[in-house]
């Protein structure tokens, strides 16, 4: 039974949670090219919903942020975001009583007329529940009532989401350009109608499944064991077969230019671009290369336009393109010759996701390496080329070994290859091939100097909807050999090996080829515990053992070969991919036989296509080996980004107010905040030198996390005159406001390092205690608490930092609601904190807020506030 539907009281939450959880910046929005529509003027009210946490979500930015733009273009409906909350957070709003709610306008999300989930890995299953615990909204669809939202998912997971279907009202497949618009305008017409009789009209379309109209049916086999027949339809609306949706064409006028900046640093915080949807390799392991079908190539001058435009509406410094295989995309040559020259003289770096090893070319190279800042990814798969042609991946060792040669020249010297176990008709010689490639990586990175190598490798977890759903997953101990023998087989020091347990990938099979019964699995695990289950840190296997032993199951009922036979449970949603396609090419893997790209050659009636599609893919790509040199090799008349950078020769000194729910917001993050802000209005600002330079900033002390500040200081050094600082405060955060400026012709002492005392305003309930403690303090010689400092433990005596304090009128503006001053002395940039002078972290004299209400500098032994010195 899910919990009851409290509105949210975000005040409370502000000050009694936030403070209180890790990470506090995931859970407060703000962020710049955000959209918030008047929630009272729209009839349709979509909850974008990632089930993991801010940070995770918050990189996968191209999907959601077509769709946020999408549904935020129509005129009845908006669009806002939800994100899985932490453990303690969820934790925290049990405790209040608080439910889970949009980062937007911070409505609760059982407010919501649909709250739509993306499905990108199975081990999210769990977040989803917890996510709609919190809502108040019942988990499995048939208890849900006219108040309750419609539950809807998409993405990858949702070609086969039979595991987890009874917890959804709809299923939209395929792309969310064309189901999601068509979806939320049939919500809108049929409102006033009875849920059942809405439902019935939704499933109507072609790209809409609705899990409960269907029942699994069950037989015996020849072992007298239950087996899956197929499934059964309940309501006559429902369709035989539902297909995804497919757009033909990848309209740039779909794509974000004023994409989300994340508030506190994602996984991934960088500009993303799609060049390429799909993927016809046909590597028969892949779940997105054969679901994402067919290949849909964007225009070279369409992808520069978007990048061109967020970047200026964002100040991000990197470029990613993004495909599921961005060496295939035709026209990527002609790209990188408008784009290379553009974005280096910008000090913009292009990156590619992890590369097939035979599409790597100097010019990629040449591309990546004019703003390198980390390794260079390969995945090669499999340790052998045996291997390699029965998982049709169909690169050579020679590819690989070109590849990494082409990176080491080009200044890379750490490589990390991506492999699988586990994969069909896997030996111990193709385990040890892996380990065999990573070593003769090395040898050759030696060549170039001293080089790092990691493979990463993670257990083969059978998919649907790829030819390989027929396999049977090796058992965990067979998995446990395999990293054995990876392990003896090491042979070079800086080869680094790097494995996943293989406990995870059981459970994400039986997931990811479950039927309904394993719904029943997830809920109970959830009710143990799980949370979480795509961290390392927060998976238990022998919780979910538990689950399906309660359930009256086992994981090796759903990891088990399947026969060729055998109606698979995931059979009704599987899209435009042929069965007996699939089953040829398993066919085909068994005899080692590797097929060559349709776009490279012939089609292989995979049925992804249409008729008119067909004539675009087939032939449209340019075999590598056929490729002219001129769009291979590296050029040698690239723009190259000056060394010789702005110097400074001004200095403008900014005060702001950090305020709201920018106090969650890190000095890190800050600064990253104002760096790109300071990009987006094209500042004349100095820079550091150096291969990694930065914009000469400058702020004052770090405000701790939590804490608001009234007169925060911002030095900022420029090489030009310069002072559009409303504008520039126009592309920060919320809660970040600006107070005064000043500007100086001359080049000012940095503020850094130069505060000698900080005013603290102590926002509490009852000041009188706070008052009588500091009065009790002021009448001692020393007060001697201890400091943890990198594990060392030291007393230090706070009494020369305490000044005074004072009493203030929480109802003028100036004391931000502080009730009393208190005045403490910085000596070497150190200073005593809040928590130290009353008692320690858990004190009941803690106050609710810290405000810092002014900083002041030393001169000729005046206190001075820091515009002062300007003058």
């Amino acid at each position: 039974m899910a919990t009851p539907r409290p509105s949210v009281d975000f005040q409370l939450i502000e000050d009694h949670i936030l403070p209180r959880v890790n990470n506090p910046g995931r859970y407060i929005g703000g962020e710049l090219n955000r959209i918030v529509k008047d929630w009272d003027r729209v009839e349709v009210r979509l909850a974008l919903c990632f089930p993991d946490v801010y940070e995770i979500g918050m990189s996968y930015t191209v999907g959601f942020g077509i769709l946020y733009k999408l549904v935020n273009a129509l005129d009845f409906a908006l669009a806002e975001r939800v994100y899985a909350p932490w453990t303690d957070m969820e934790a925290r709003l049990r405790e209040h009583g608080q439910p889970i709610y949009s980062l937007e306008s911070r409505h609760g999300l059982s407010e919501f007329q649909v709250v739509g989930f993306t499905l990108q890995y199975e081990m999210h299953y769990t977040n989803i529940l917890t996510m709609l615990d919190l809502a108040g909204i019942p988990q499995r669809a048939e208890e849900r009532g006219e108040e309750d939202p419609f539950v809807i998912v998409g993405g990858p997971c949702a070609y086969n989401c039979e595991a987890a279907a009874d917890f959804f009202d709809c299923v939209l497949a395929g792309d969310g350009e064309r189901a999601l618009p068509r979806f939320l305008q049939l919500v809108r017409e049929t409102r006033g109608l009875p849920r059942l009789e809405r439902l019935k009209i939704f499933a109507k379309e072609e790209n809409v499944y609705v899990p409960q109209f269907y029942r699994s049916t069950w037989g015996e086999d020849d072992n007298g064991l239950q087996r899956f027949l197929g499934m059964e339809r309940t309501q006559p609306e429902a369709r035989e077969k539902v297909m995804p949706a497919l757009i033909d064409d990848l309209d740039p006028a779909n794509y974000p230019d004023e994409p989300l900046v994340p508030i506190i640093e994602a996984t991934f915080t960088r500009l993303s671009v799609e060049v390429m949807r799909g993927c016809s390799r046909g590597c028969r392991f892949c779940h997105a290369g054969m679901v994402y079908r067919p290949v849909r190539q964007r225009k070279p001058e369409d992808v520069l336009a978007q990048a061109r435009k967020s970047l200026e509406k964002t100040g991000f410094k990197e470029v990613s393109l993004l495909s599921l295989s961005t060496g295939d995309y035709e026209p990527l040559a002609e790209f990188l010759d408008t784009a290379l020259d553009e974005f280096t003289a910008s000090d913009t770096a292009i990156s590619f996701p992890s590369l097939r090893t035979e599409m790597f070319t100097p010019r990629m190279a040449q591309a990546a390496s004019s703003m390198r800042t980390s390794g260079m990814t390969f995945a090669p798969e499999a340790g052998t080329e045996r291997l390699r042609a029965i998982i049709n991946k169909g690169n050579t060792d020679e590819d690989l070994y070109a590849a990494v040669r082409t990176a080491f020249e080009y200044g890379w010297r750490s490589i990390k290859l991506y492999f699988m176990i586990g994969l069909p008709f896997e030996t111990d010689d193709d385990v040890r091939g892996i380990v065999d490639t990573a070593n003769t990586v090395v040898r050759i990175g030696r060549q170039f100097g001293k080089v790092k190598v990691k493979a990463a490798v993670s257990p083969h977890s059978p998919k649907a909807n790829t030819p390989f759903q027929w396999f049977g997953q090796p058992t965990i101990e067979e998995f446990h050999h395999k990293v054995a023998v990876l392990r003896a087989h090491r042979r070079e020091k800086e080869v680094h090996l790097d494995w996943r347990d293989p406990e995870v990938s059981f459970v994400e099979d039986a997931l990811g080829r479950g039927d309904r019964r394993i719904s029943r699995v997830i809920q109970r695990a959830w009710q143990l515990g799980a949370r979480f289950d795509a961290w390392t840190s927060e998976f238990n296997y022998d919780l979910w053992v538990k689950a399906f032993a309660d359930c009256g199951l086992t994981m090796a009922e759903f990891t088990r070969e399947r026969a060729e036979d055998e109606v698979l449970p995931w059979e009704h949603t599987s899209g435009h991919l042929s069965k007996r396609w699939l089953l040829k090419s398993w066919h085909q893997a068994k005899l080692e036989v590797w097929k060559p790209d349709c776009r490279e050659s012939n089609c292989t009636a995979c049925g992804a296509c249409t008729p008119a599609m067909v004539k675009k893919v087939v032939g449209s790509l340019t075999p590598i080996g056929e490729r002219s040199d001129e769009r291979l090799k590296a050029r040698d008349n690239v723009v190259k980004r000056s060394r010789e950078l702005p110097t400074a020769r001004h200095t403008l000194r900014i005060t702001y107010r950090k305020e709201g729910v920018a106090r969650f917001v890190g000095h890190l993050d800050l600064l990253e905040h104002m760096t790109r802000a300071l990009g987006i209005v094209k500042a004349p600002v100095a820079w550091t030198q150096g291969f990694s330079p930065r914009m000469r900033l400058n702020f004052g002390p770090p405000l701790p996390l939590g804490w608001v500040g009234s007169n925060e200081v911002l030095d900022i050094e420029l090489a030009e005159p310069w002072t559009d600082v409303e504008r520039l405060f126009a592309h920060l955060p919320e809660g970040l406001v600006l107070g005064s400026w000043s500007f100086s012709e001359n080049k000012l002492p940095t503020v850094a390092g130069r505060f000698g005392r900080q005013q603290l305003g102590l926002v509490s309930n009852s000041p009188g205690e706070l008052e009588r403690h500091l009065e009790e303090l002021q009448g001692l010689e020393s007060y001697i608490v201890p400091r943890e400092r990198k594990g060392r433990r030291t007393d230090v005596d706070l009494r020369p930092f305490y000044l005074g304090h004072s009493r203030l009128d929480p109802a003028d503006p100036a004391s931000c609601g502080a009730s009393l001053l208190v005045d403490l002395a910085i000596v070497e940039g150190r200073s005593a904190r809040p928590e130290e002078l009353l008692g320690g972290p858990d004190s009941a004299l803690l106050p609710e807020r810290v405000v810092r209400l002014e900083q002041f500098l030393d001169r000729d032994g005046q206190w001075i506030r820091p515009l002062e010195e300007c003058s």
